[in-house]
């Protein structure tokens, strides 16, 4: 056993035409030796018979190669044997030219491996032709056959393996598509976060920058360095805004035009307002007193619902959806569920990658899928941070 996987493993090693052609040399070994030892029932010259049978054999080498050349040269061979030597009792000349029809229907286009099939028949039939005195009808009938069912079951396993290859490069080209959807989607919501932190952030120094001019207008002169800090840091709040407008120009075509101010939790009830005028009835949960939660945190939890809701809205059908928010000491937890037929796993689509994206955003977590007493669930953890004054 152990040397017999030995072998199988090295075999693995050798190239194909290596393979080919030591089974060439080891069928044209086999075959004159079995010359050598038959050769009282050989008909004809042996030097002939050794010499057809050895180009036949020798042939198995460019199976691959060249298999319509392969099988032009065993069915000559064949024709020269039958013509001008006679019977040989050898078996070697047979696996010879079922390995080469075998090949030539493998390797070859529907054309060449009909032309091959044709060549070989000829050879096979050339027996009858120089022996009408000896001839069974239902032998050569069989012989024919035989050569012919090698031929169509390579065929057939040809196409079937053709199709599989086809069915693979589809589910990989497939694959790809969807991955580089998944990376768009990806992008793009990363770019609305982008835009919507650009808002909030430079909302925030706007208002930094406008305090400390306040407070250097309102000093008086006796307080020069004091006056100077605060010239300094409206002067690069003022820089940072422009840096900030500068970078992330390319993510809004028009920085100038207004914004609308950022969305928050507090503004659901138009969102459940919207999904009710659709069909979508939404029962909303506050657990825990609310509170006040950094802009980007508030957005982000909007938008979560907002999608998930809009999942909801798209593929449960008619059904109900209850959003749960509860807000703990150092995150906020957020539950939506609806008791639809949902989408098997696949729910939610560039949408899901989108929450996905929110939620590791700030470090939080996001789940999504069939919730266990039916429907669909869509539950994230957003970390938060309180900054006192």
């Amino acid at each position: 056993m152990a040397l017999a996987s030995a072998l199988r493993e090295r075999l693995h090693t050798v190239s194909p035409q290596s393979q080919d052609a030591l089974i060439a040399a080891a069928l044209t070994l086999f075959t004159q030796y079995e010359l050598w030892v038959g050769r009282a029932a050989v008909e004809g010259s042996l030097a002939l018979q050794r010499s057809a049978f050895a180009v036949m054999t020798l042939a198995v080498a460019w199976r691959r190669l060249a298999p319509l050349t392969a099988v032009c040269a065993v069915s000559v061979a064949l024709a020269i044997q039958t013509i001008f030597g006679g019977d040989a009792p050898v078996v070697g000349g047979f696996l010879a030219m079922i390995i080469v029809t075998h090949s030539v229907a493998t390797y070859r286009e529907r054309r060449g491996a009909v032309i091959g099939l044709v060549v070989m028949l000829a050879g096979v039939e050339t027996y009858p032709l120089v022996n009408q005195k000896d001839i069974q009808l239902a032998d050569e009938i069989g012989n024919a056959a035989l050569f012919v069912v090698v031929w169509g079951l390579a065929r057939a396993v040809r196409t079937r393996q053709h199709r599989a290859e086809e069915l693979e490069d589809r589910a990989a080209l497939l694959e790809r598509e969807q991955e580089a959807q998944r990376k768009a989607a990806i992008d793009k919501e990363r770019a609305r976060i982008a835009r919507e932190l650009h808002d909030i952030v430079a909302h925030g120094v706007s208002l930094m920058v406008l305090q400390a001019g306040g407070a250097r207008q309102v000093l008086g002169d006796g307080h020069q360095r004091v006056r100077d800090s605060l010239l300094a840091v409206e002067q690069a709040g003022r820089r940072a805004l422009d840096e900030m407008h500068r970078l992330l120009g390319v993510l809004r075509e028009d920085l100038r035009r207004p914004s609308p101010p950022p969305a928050s939790l507090g503004q659901l009830a138009e969102v459940v307002e919207q999904m009710e005028a659709a069909g979508l009835a939404v029962e909303v949960i506050v657990e825990g007193p609310p509170r006040s939660l950094p802009q980007s945190i508030d957005l982000s939890a909007y938008r979560i619902v907002q999608e998930a809701l809009t999942n909801a809205l798209k593929h449960a059908g008619p059904a109900q959806a209850r959003v749960l928010i509860r807000y703990a000491d150092s995150e906020v937890d957020i539950e939506v569920t609806d008791t639809g037929r949902g989408m098997g796993t696949k729910r939610g689509g560039h949408g899901l990658v989108g929450m996905r994206e929110r939620a590791s955003l700030f470090g939080g977590t996001l789940q999504a899928g069939p919730h266990p007493e039916g429907g669909w669930r869509v539950s994230a953890k957003l970390p938060t941070t309180s900054i006192e004054p």
